[in-house]
Order: C-alpha cells, then sequence, then structure tokens
C-alpha cells in the first residue's frame, strides 16, 4: 500500500506563515509489499527525489516523481539491497548495492531503467559507494582497498560518468592522511567535499586542477581535528561538522582556496546558492537562511501541523528551488520521506 499525500494551507496567514512563507508537503510513502518505510537522501532542481525504501524482498534504491510517486530502481546483478544517494538534473543516480553473500557494498550508478557497478581495474577492493553527483557527471564516494596481507585503507575518490565511455578512469583523491576517507559531495567545477577516517580526520576541499586537498571548516576552541564536509554549493560553500559543531566554510574568492568558517547552531547537510542549509538539531529537521540568520524548525510550520506528521526527523538535500528532502516520522506512525517545496 503507497500512502501518498501532499498538503498545501496557506489561507490562514499566522505569523509563523507570514516568517516562513507557504509550504507543500509531499508524503514520498512506499513500496509495494514491504513494510511502510522510505527514506529521502538527494534532490535535483527538477524536484526529483532519490532514496531507498523496502518491498517485500528488502531494500531498493528508488526515486520519486510528483505524479507517478516512488520508482524502484533495478539491483546489481548478484545483488540484494540497493541505496540511491545522488542525483543529477539528468536523472543520473548514483549510489550503492549488497552482495548477497556478505553484503559487500559496490558503487553503481543507474542511467534510465540501467544500473552499471564502477569499476576498479588493479585493485583489490572490498566495497565501494558512490554518494553525490554533479550535472558533468562527475560522482564521488569511497572504496576500501585490502593492501597487502592484512592491511585495508578507505580511500575517497572521483570519477566521471560518460555516455561515450560509460566507465572512465578512478582518481583516488589524495589528503593529507594518505588519501583515507569519503568524498561526500562535489559541485559543479568537480571540486570535491571530504574528510579522512583516521584520526585526526579533518573535513577537507579538493581541488581538481591541482590535485591538492585543503582543510576547511575548522572551528576555535575547544582545539580539534576531527569533523566531516558534507555539502557544496556553486560558490564552494562547503558545510558539515568540526568537533561536533555545525559550521558553513566560504572561499576568499573564486578558485582560492583560502576562506572564513562560521558555526552555526545545527548539524548542516546541504546548502543551495540561495546560502539556505539544511539539518538537524536535537532530532529536528531545520532549515537555516545564512542572510537572515533565521532558524526554521520544519516540523514546527502550520503546514506540517495540519498534514499530521508526527516529526520530522532529517532535512538531508535542498535545491535552488528552495525545495527540501528528508525523513520523519507521518501521520500513520511509519518513517517515511517527505518532500517539502515552498509557495
Amino acid at each position: 500500500m503507497n500512502r501518498v499525500s501532499a498538503t498545501r494551507a496557506c489561507a490562514v496567514l499566522t505569523l509563523a506563515v507570514l516568517l516562513a512563507g507557504c509550504w507543500q508537503i509531499d508524503d514520498l510513502g512506499d513500496l509495494p509489499g514491504g513494510p511502510h518505510f522510505s527514506e529521502a537522501y538527494a534532490i535535483n532542481e527538477g524536484g526529483d527525489v532519490v532514496g531507498y525504501g523496502s518491498d517485500a524482498d528488502g531494500n531498493r534504491a528508488f526515486v520519486w516523481r510528483r505524479g507517478a510517486g516512488l520508482t524502484p530502481l533495478p539491483l546489481h546483478s548478484g545483488t540484494k539491497a540497493c541505496t540511491a544517494a545522488g542525483i543529477n538534473d539528468a536523472g543520473l543516480v548514483v549510489g550503492h548495492c549488497q552482495t548477497s553473500g556478505g553484503g559487500r557494498k559496490i558503487a553503481v550508478v543507474w542511467s534510465g531503467s540501467e544500473v552499471e557497478a564502477v569499476q576498479f581495474p588493479g585493485r583489490r577492493v572490498l566495497s565501494s559507494e558512490l554518494l553525490a553527483v554533479n550535472q558533468a557527471g562527475d560522482a564521488v564516494g569511497g572504496f576500501r582497498e585490502e593492501v597487502g596481507r592484512s592491511f585495508v585503507v578507505d580511500i575517497a575518490f572521483s570519477w566521471q560518468y560518460g555516455s561515450s565511455q560509460p566507465l572512465r578512469g578512478i582518481t583516488p583523491l589524495p589528503s593529507d592522511l594518505a588519501g583515507s576517507g569519503m568524498a561526500r559531495a562535489v559541485g559543479p567545477l568537480g571540486w570535491v567535499a571530504g574528510h579522512a577516517y583516521v584520526t585526526p580526520h579533518p573535513p577537507w576541499l579538493w581541488n581538481p586542477a591541482t590535485g591538492r586537498v585543503h582543510r576547511v571548516g575548522e572551528l576555535s576552541a575547544p582545539a580539534s581535528t576531527s569533523g566531516e564536509a558534507r555539502g557544496i554549493n556553486d560558490q564552494r560553500q562547503v558545510v558539515g561538522v568540526f568537533d561536533g559543531r555545525g559550521f558553513v566554510w566560504t572561499p576568499a574568492g573564486p578558485g582560492e582556496v583560502q576562506g572564513t568558517t562560521i558555526e552555526i547552531p545545527f548539524e548542516p547537510y546541504d546548502i543551495n546558492n540561495r546560502g539556505q542549509v539544511v539539518g538537524v538539531q536535537g532530532g529536528r529537521a531545520v532549515l537555516y537562511d545564512l542572510g537572515t540568520e533565521r532558524l526554521t524548525v520544519l516540523e514546527d510550520l502550520p503546514e506540517v501541523r495540519r498534514a499530521g506528521w508526527r516529526r520530522l526527523a532529517l532535512a538531508r538535500a535542498i535545491n535552488d528551488r528552495g525545495q527540501i528532502a528528508g525523513y520523519g516520522v507521518n501521520v500513520a506512525g511509519d518513517v517515511s520521506g517527505f518532500v517539502m517545496t515552498p509557495d
């Protein structure tokens, strides 16, 4: 059963609506045959959303489109479960599938109804995944490689998808910690934001022109070098967490690797080109405007309350239209993905 609802209620101009604007909230629903469950992870400029849900056979990656609902994406051969983590405006979707045996993750890309695995020629890869993709088809993620008999290393990488040569070369991203880490977000020109795994694990920004990694997001005392970069916009503003605190890093100018870092009062996951940031504060999904410094708890909006949502737990992604994708607990008490669209 798919329970999908869209609520728009802007007739009553309460103070909260005047401050936050009017919103439509869509419940993404669930896949047929399984438990009522879905989570949204990414959204493109057309409002298409990807994530994963459960059907009768297990977890399945999906694409949600308004009017069409959830469409499950095909499993890769020999796998039993998949998660979609990124989508670009052309509809290219990236993520991972897990093998039926040991549950090994395999980085995959969906193009229409086709699914392909990323190849790692000459490497002893134990697992891999993709987390984001830009409009040019640059996809980023990480893989675990066996080195020698008893040593493994986690390597962040950038990979190019192209129609003439679908599986092009792997470029492991360097870092100040021998490349160990994960790439989490990619900008339009191929700049990549991520973090290292080995302690200390600072958030970093990778410049594709120079092949160098630069630390970003370092906040003042208490002194720490641990954190992760989670999102990047076209201006190369980076959001993430450092020492358990949210940050926004802004470059000093075009092409600059130096910049300024400010602390924000929640854990951010994504930032759009309008300076809107989404994430979580105390288990509740939030929207933050850098210009006005206004923080909105999404479940407190009148439209969300009228729709009966019990909790909006995490705002995971935001596009330049201001549409927000995430997940929460709906009126039926099920964990479900949502899309919020501003008027």
